[in-house]
């Protein structure tokens, strides 16, 4: 699964890679956590913000609690599991991130580590998105991310990780007209090599602690 990640790029960097169009105002984040409004691409070269923790369009409760939603969307199955199908095949998005944590036990401790990609300074998570109606506001807009099973360099740490997506398959995934076999074929071809992870802080345990000494190598 991917649980937390972090954006810590000025914006002049997320602009020029992502070949956004207008300028937003964004501040270093080192510990994103669920439930938090996070910035996605729903269509190219623009920027919007979602939850994270996906509620399906046909969700009826009507106030939105503190029930979070599906964080994550297993690739194997997104296509046929009723939270998420019609979103796979409508309304997928790009998340935006320099990265993301995964654990893993060692002894008694909860180590995290921190992963990037060696080659880009950025990556971009395919995810989907919906809109539910609450009491709250009239839609609640959320995504999820969607994981498949982990590369040779993640998989001492975790089972799972995110699926991040080619560059230049960004446009083709946002376009809700793609056939599904190019949708396949994007999966298929997502980036898997030149993952390399870091020992990290346990404080990015704490989903309050929000520094840049969540991504700082152990020494």
């Amino acid at each position: 699964m991917c649980g937390r990640f972090f954006l810590d790029s000025d914006f002049d960097t997320i602009q020029t890679f992502f070949k956004l169009t207008h300028s937003i105002p964004l501040k270093p984040r080192y510990n994103i956590c669920p439930g938090e409004l996070i910035p996605v691409l729903l269509k190219p070269h623009t920027l919007d913000f979602l939850s994270w923790g996906l509620l399906p369009t046909w969700y009826k409760q009507e106030e939105k609690g503190d029930h979070v939603g599906f964080i994550n969307a297993r690739v194997e199955s997104v296509n046929s599991k009723p939270s998420f199908k019609t979103a796979f095949k409508k309304r997928r998005c790009i998340i935006i991130a320099n990265g993301f944590y995964e654990w893993k036990t060692i002894g008694r401790i909860k180590q995290p580590f921190c992963i990037r990609q060696s080659e880009q300074p950025l990556i971009g998570f395919a995810g989907i998105w919906d809109e539910a109606n609450t009491n709250l506001q009239k839609t609640y807009a959320s995504c999820a991310i969607l994981t498949q099973a982990a590369s040779e360099a993640i998989i001492a740490i975790h089972p799972r990780m995110p699926v991040i997506l080619e560059p230049k398959d960004y446009e083709a995934w946002l376009n809700p007209h793609s056939k599904s076999i190019i949708i396949e074929k994007i999966l298929e071809n997502s980036l898997k090599n030149n993952l390399y992870s870091l020992p990290v802080s346990t404080k990015v345990n704490n989903p309050a602690f929000d520094t840049k000494a969540c991504i700082e190598p152990l020494n």
